[in-house]
């Protein structure tokens, strides 16, 4: 499932997600309630498997964090995700000002 968050570049408003990032990747943990990422249906336990076209699994965690950063400042994440084991060729894109 591709998730795309847009938001105002260099907003003081994270996306509204937190993960558990380890060498195989990514997986969400919480969500914030009201945030970017519940609005877009983010869910915990989705793994995150590219952030705005990277593959997670060849990322450094200083990557990780850098590609999350970088997003904020650019104000647009876009991720592939797996939920609970499935792939799904679905897509949502949501835009917060």
């Amino acid at each position: 499932m591709r998730i795309s968050l847009n938001q105002k570049p260099s907003s003081s408003r994270d996306f509204g997600f937190q993960t558990a990032w380890d060498s195989t990747g990514a997986r969400v943990t919480s969500i914030q309630p009201g945030s970017p990422a519940e609005m877009c249906q983010l869910q915990v336990r989705d793994e995150v498997l590219t952030v705005n076209g990277l593959p997670v699994e060849q990322m450094s965690y200083e990557q990780w964090k850098s590609s999350l950063e970088e997003a904020l400042q650019k104000g647009s994440l876009v991720m592939d995700v797996r939920r609970h084991g499935l792939n799904s060729e679905s897509s949502l894109h949501c835009v917060f000002v």
